[in-house]
């Protein structure tokens, strides 16, 4: 879901280790290059953040949900600048993403469980809109009971895509049209969506079967499915739509990167060692950066950087659990982090930021 330009390329990597406009910062902060830890509200309830989107250097939107799954609330945050502050939601929901139209236009989608549902009840789908003063839950019209577990704005329009998956485990694609949501034929019985990308003219679906990836294009009148290699795909971002990357797992859940060169997709990286990853963002063209976990007997945040001199894996100093998400630009990324409860003791969850 990001952008930028070839002819800066050089100029963005150089200006992202030297000094930037203290607006693209934290307060207080002097150093850039760096991951740095930034607070949040309720840090210390259970809890647990899955999806950062980031609207300029002083304004950013973290979703996901409070207290465990039987007690879950909505948990959106907003960066003001200078720190992160709780928007009220009207409904409970579990938010799973968030997606940027304009400041005045941004979308969470997830599940909601109705109050009056007996247990096992499959959860209805769930999308809200910030409007510049608050957030409005806006009903999804459709027969549906499932997962929304990603959201992306059409560039140039009122309209969104979401994704993610029905209670009997079909693969879900939605459209905002401006009014209302419709559902979207897509060539599949089975499977779960988790990601999608949005251009003007097309747009990108990934999730999986099993260990197989799937991905879908969507070519301007229909959803096509495309041939890919065998994996887990949980996040995708790109600069245009013929070069795409894909962020998830392999095998026996081995951290893994997928790219669509405008022919095929084909994995690029594969981390050693048990793990995931779960964020992807592409800040300029040929820079990808990639969050998530390398083990899962002492999960520890796992981060991955693809620059002009190659590959490089790293941690995050003095933090443990899970990268969920990644968003931003060259000078200004957002990293959000959870930990399993009761495993770990308080920040449950928190947000990186690197200026």
């Amino acid at each position: 879901m990001r952008r930028t330009f070839l002819a800066v390329i050089a100029a963005l990597l150089l200006l992202s280790l030297v000094a930037v406009p203290s607006s693209a910062r934290p307060a207080r902060w002097a150093v850039c290059g760096e991951w740095r830890r930034i607070a949040v509200p309720d840090q210390d309830t259970i809890g647990r953040l899955t999806s950062v989107a980031v609207v300029s250097p002083d304004e950013v939107w973290a979703v996901g949900s409070l207290g465990d799954e039987s007690t879950s609330a909505s948990l959106a945050l907003h960066w003001t600048g200078t720190r992160w502050e709780r928007a009220a939601f009207r409904k409970t929901a579990q938010l799973s993403a968030v997606a940027v139209a304009s400041a005045t236009d941004v979308w969470a989608v997830g599940s909601r469980d109705a109050k009056t549902m007996p247990e096992d009840t499959p959860p209805h789908l769930f999308t809200a809109r910030w409007t510049g003063a608050r957030w409005e839950s806006v009903t999804v019209e459709l027969q549906l009971r499932g997962t929304l577990e990603d959201v992306a704005a059409i560039p140039g329009t009122r309209q969104l895509w979401a994704v993610g998956y029905t209670s009997n485990g079909a693969p879900l694609v939605i459209r905002w049209t401006g009014e209302r949501w419709h559902r979207a034929s897509v060539p599949l019985d089975l499977g779960h969506l988790t990601a999608v990308v949005a251009f003007r003219e097309s747009a990108w679906a990934v999730g999986y079967v099993g260990q197989r990836m799937i991905a879908l294009r969507w070519d301007g009148s229909r959803w096509n499915r495309v041939g890919a290699p065998p994996g887990v795909a949980s996040s995708i971002d790109g600069t245009r739509s013929d070069g795409l990357w894909v962020a998830g797992s392999v095998g026996s859940q081995r951290p893994a990167l997928f790219r669509w060169n405008g022919a095929r997709w084909f994995r690029v990286w594969t981390g050693t060692g048990q793990g995931y990853l779960s964020g992807v963002v592409v800040p300029a063209p040929g820079v990808v950066w990639a969050v998530g976990t390398r083990s899962f007997t002492e999960p520890r945040p796992l981060v991955v950087r693809r620059g002009l001199d190659g590959w490089h894996t790293a941690s995050i100093k003095g933090a443990r659990g899970y990268l969920t998400a990644i968003d931003g630009t060259p000078n200004n990324l957002w990293v959000t982090r959870f930990s399993n409860y009761p495993d770990y003791e308080p920040p449950y969850f928190d947000t990186y930021h690197r200026c």
